[in-house]
């Protein structure tokens, strides 16, 4: 028992720890790092307004994110305006392919790449603009992936809702400039079991939302799932009857966030579990 509680317990301090790079981030405005946040107003961010809605999803929960530490919300945009920007899109995006067409991002690190990412700070990224943060992925889980990674570097955990961590308040950081990646996943479908039987998790959703099922009941699950890298796939078991329920009212949300659905007696998700 001592040794499964151990386990348990390192897992938990692995998700809970997701950050893919230590050290990156000041809590100072150092001379050559790129301001994300200063004096207590974060950088803007720029997106495509036709990129994916994984993208867009997970664009509006950093800047909810920055508000978390800042006080203050950052500010999207869809046209560039500003001397510093945080820019954010996958291959293919209007932005990202004016990165590569001008030479500051090299096409060839992420194209035909699965669900990687790149955060790197360009100079003269765009007609007007000093300085970026950029932000960019293989496809648009890579580049949700890496909208996570810096709200992790800000300081938001993936499990500040589920866990109650706590979010530092900052008025200034900065990040070093440098390539940050962590690659391809090395698995390919990153499967977690979600079980909701009554009387355990539904207990606890009504008594923290209020109500026994619908769709915002999950959205804090998405938001951990995205954020830790874990499962592109989940399954839920509740009976077949709520299952099927839950199947039918969190389809489209599912698929506005990148993720897949996987019930526990379909194929895919008994693929899973045979690879381990």
């Amino acid at each position: 028992m001592k040794n499964y509680f151990i386990l348990l317990l390192s897992l938990f301090s692995f998700n809970l720890f997701a950050i893919d790079h230590n050290n990156i981030v000041s809590n100072e405005l150092k001379p050559g790092n790129f301001p994300l946040i200063e004096n207590g107003v974060p950088g803007k961010i720029l997106i495509d307004e036709n990129d994916d809605s994984a993208v867009k999803i997970a664009v509006a929960n950093l800047q909810k994110d920055f508000e978390r530490v800042s006080g203050r919300q950052a500010e999207m945009m869809f046209t560039s305006q500003g001397n510093r920007l945080i820019i954010i899109g996958s291959l293919g995006s209007r932005y990202i392919k004016m990165l590569i067409k001008n030479g500051k991002i090299n096409e060839k690190e992420l194209k035909n790449k699965n669900e990687k990412y790149i955060m790197t700070v360009v100079s003269n990224p765009l007609p007007g603009v000093h300085e970026a943060l950029v932000i960019v992925g293989s496809d648009r889980r890579g580049t949700v992936y890496g909208t996570y990674e810096l709200s992790e570097q800000i300081g938001v955990s993936p499990w500040y809702d589920w866990a109650d961590v706590p979010v530092i308040k900052h008025q200034n950081l900065s990040i070093k400039p440098g390539k940050y990646t962590a690659g391809e996943p090395a698995v390919k479908y990153r499967g977690i079991f979600l079980n909701d039987e009554a009387p355990c998790l539904t207990t606890w959703v009504y008594n923290t939302y209020g109500t026994k099922y619908g769709d915002h009941r999950f959205m804090p699950e998405f938001l951990s799932f995205c954020s830790v890298y874990v499962p592109t796939t989940f399954g839920l078991q509740c009976g077949a009857g709520v299952s099927m329920r839950m199947m039918i009212k969190t389809a489209k949300p599912q698929t506005k966030w990148a993720l897949l659905w996987g019930h526990p007696t379909t194929s895919l998700w008994r693929e899973i579990i045979r690879n381990g």
